[in-house]
């Protein structure tokens, strides 16, 4: 059995430059800042829902599977 090709540190350092060097608004930070920014301030995402929402959402289908799981209990 022969072992697996190894990327040496020169190599992983060239990719990872080549990786990091591109579009900076699709690097992770950038990403994860959008993604917590304030919902009240307009951007270009203005489709994206309010948290309030989410929130509103969750708490509706928690309640209904509350409320399945004790009807199942009871027959």
């Amino acid at each position: 059995m022969s072992e697996p090709d190894y990327t040496t540190p020169d190599e992983m350092r060239a990719w990872l430059r080549e990786t990091f060097d591109g579009d900076p608004e699709k690097s992770l930070l950038a990403r994860l800042a959008r993604a917590l920014r304030d919902p009240a301030c307009l951007g270009p995402e203005e489709s994206r829902p309010h948290p309030l929402w989410l929130t509103l959402a969750f708490l509706l289908l928690v309640a209904v599977c509350v409320f399945v799981g004790f009807t199942l209990l009871r027959c």
